[in-house]
């Protein structure tokens, strides 16, 4: 028995005008709609819902970094407005800039640290609940935590990097006069 050589067709969506005009050929009556492929119909209809809640899930990720940098930025801006006195007296005794800088720096940085440890601990427990929700992810993917830790504590030094600039710039009797 000889078999058939197989045809290998690139883009079945260029025979569907053949295979339409084939059937009505055989039955005029016979309703030809929708013709897609089945890799369509899986993307609109199967991997749709998955894709949705990722992009949600992406959407919320986004807004709540946004939302702890602007809580990083607050936080901090708020302690340098208030020590506005106690750095005057630092930069009156001798302080550089850089020591300032360093100084308001390494308390936002700290403040950091304790918010990605306690937001790892979270997504760890969150992770087994979303693990039902993404395919193909693994409770334990070492990759996406470190790099959405690195993410934050660089994001975080730019959020502190702002207050301590103007930390730096305050001026000593100034402070000293102001209260």
């Amino acid at each position: 028995a000889s078999v058939a050589p197989r045809c290998r067709i690139r883009n079945p969506m260029s025979v569907a005008s053949a295979v339409r005009s084939e059937i009505l050929a055989v039955d005029k009556d016979q309703p030809v709609t929708n013709v897609a492929t089945v890799e369509s119909m899986l993307n609109d209809f199967i991997y749709a819902r998955p894709r949705f809640n990722l992009l949600l899930l992406a959407i919320f990720a986004v807004c709540g970094l946004g939302l702890s940098l602007l809580g990083i930025y607050g936080i901090v801006s708020t302690s340098v407005a208030q020590r506005t006195h106690e750095i005057g007296i630092r930069m009156a005794l001798g302080a550089s800039v850089r020591n300032v800088l360093r100084t308001v720096l390494t308390s936002g940085l700290r403040l950091i640290g304790i918010g990605v440890v306690i937001g790892l601990f979270g997504s760890f427990v969150a992770m087994r609940v979303l693990s039902k929700e993404v395919w193909n992810v693994s409770t334990w993917d070492p990759v996406s935590f470190a790099g959405v830790c690195v993410l934050v504590l660089v994001t975080g030094c730019f959020a502190c990097l702002w207050p301590a600039r103007t930390a730096g710039r305050v001026d000593p009797l100034r402070a000293l006069r102001h209260e």
